[in-house]
Order: structure tokens, then C-alpha cells, then sequence
């Protein structure tokens, strides 16, 4: 597939999906099950990120005489079973986040979705929204690459499938700074924060940037304001 106008890679929790508490307390809960003790704060430090190199991050830090890959799988194992329970109570869209997508494909965007969720809990999410049948080009997930967030793998991995040959090509657009140094370091052409997720204007803005929206929702204007000043990305 080759792509018309560029490449928006989207993160998916607080981005494209609503995000509330179900994944800070699931991390919490499964660390606390490990009998370690998991603050909000740690949690929020690590947001974007591949859940299971979060883990093991935050083992390493809490518990470096006990962490082991065992332990890390086994905590990510506990984490991932008590979050998809958690979704069972509903998976919510960003308003506007489907029409944004739309517009944006409809426009000669193709949009690919990335995330730090392995792809079985990806997937999940995707059902409960609707959004399996070609909804986006494609989805990638923390189990298609060998490094997460802050690494480009994600979005090296999205450029491959849809056949975008230069970064510059792409946009990406996420609620974290993860997301931000992503963008930063897979050197694409813009890198928009949204302020729907987990981090905040003052903590977005401490890196790279194009711009900071309030969602998705005002991203298709957002972009065709950009390639009406300066031509396409």
C-alpha cells in the first residue's frame, strides 16, 4: 500500500480511546499482588510506554535483588488479565475520534494505530469499539517490534506497512511524552500531544513538538491549516 498524502501514526489509550483509571489501577494491582507497592506517580512516569518494559523498568527500580524475567512476565501476565477485565465494563472513544479518522483517510491520509498494549489486548479494544473492520490501515503493537516507546520501532514498523518512505511523511500523535520522543527520534516531520490522556500541557511541552491540540477531534483542521501554509508534510 502506498500512501497519497503521508502517514498519521496514532497511539491508542487517551488518544483514540478513552482513558480513565483502568490502566493505572491494573498496574497497581498486579504489582501489589507481587507484594510490591506501585505509587500513581510511578505509573504516570512511565504512561506511552511498552507495558511490558514498564514493568520491568519499575521491577528493576522497586526490587532489584528479586527482579527476574519470571517475576516481570509474571506481573505482566496479572496485568494484562485484570486490565481486559476492567475493559469488559466498556471501551469509549475520544469524541470525535472516529469522524477524525475518517476525514483524515477520506483526505488521502493513511492512519495506522500504534500502542504498548500487546496485540491479543489491542485487538480486544478495537472490538469493543467496532473499529476491527477497516476502520484504520493498520494496528501496530508492542508484540510487532523489538523495542517500545521511546523507540521508533513503532512507528519504523507503521512506515513499513504502508509503504511511507520518509519520516517526514508522517505525523505523529499521541497524549504522552513517550509519544512526543518517539516522534523525535523516528525524525518525523510533525509530532502532535493531545491533551485527552495522561499527561498534561506543562509536561508535553517540555519536548519536541509541532502542536498541542485538546484532541484528536480538531486534528484533520489542524493539518489542512498546515498544508495550506507550507504544501503537504
Amino acid at each position: 500500500m502506498a500512501v497519497e498524502r503521508g502517514l498519521v501514526v496514532l497511539d491508542m489509550g487517551g488518544t483514540t480511546i478513552a482513558a480513565t483509571d483502568q490502566v493505572p489501577a491494573a498496574m497497581i494491582a498486579a504489582f501489589a499482588r507481587a507484594g510490591l507497592e506501585l505509587q500513581p506517580s510511578d505509573v504516570l512516569a512511565i504512561r506511552g510506554r511498552s507495558k511490558r518494559e514498564a514493568i520491568r523498568a519499575s521491577l528493576d527500580r522497586l526490587a532489584p535483588d528479586e527482579a527476574t524475567d519470571a517475576l516481570g512476565e509474571s506481573i505482566f501476565d496479572d496485568f494484562r488479565t485484570d486490565l481486559a477485565e476492567r475493559y469488559a465494563s466498556g471501551v469509549h472513544e475520544i469524541a470525535g475520534a472516529r469522524e477524525a479518522i475518517d476525514t483524515l483517510r477520506a483526505r488521502g491520509w493513511a492512519v495506522v494505530l500504534t500502542t504498548g498494549f500487546d496485540r491479543t489486548l489491542a485487538q480486544l479494544l478495537l472490538e469493543r469499539l467496532g473499529w476491527e473492520d477497516g476502520v484504520v490501515d493498520d494496528m501496530v503493537t508492542a508484540d510487532d517490534v523489538r523495542h517500545g516507546r521511546p523507540a521508533p520501532d513503532l512507528v519504523f514498523e507503521a512506515m513499513r506497512r504502508t509503504g511511507t518512505a520518509s519520516p517526514r511523511d508522517v505525523v505523529v500523535v499521541g497524549d504522552t511524552a513517550a509519544d512526543l520522543e518517539t516522534a523525535a527520534n523516528a525524525g518525523a516531520g510533525r509530532a502532535v500531544g493531545v491533551l485527552s490522556g495522561a499527561h498534561d500541557r506543562n509536561e508535553l511541552e517540555k519536548y519536541p513538538h509541532s502542536a498541542i491540540l485538546g484532541s484528536i477531534a480538531g486534528l484533520p483542521a489542524w493539518l489542512a491549516r498546515q498544508e495550506y501554509a507550507d504544501g503537504p508534510v
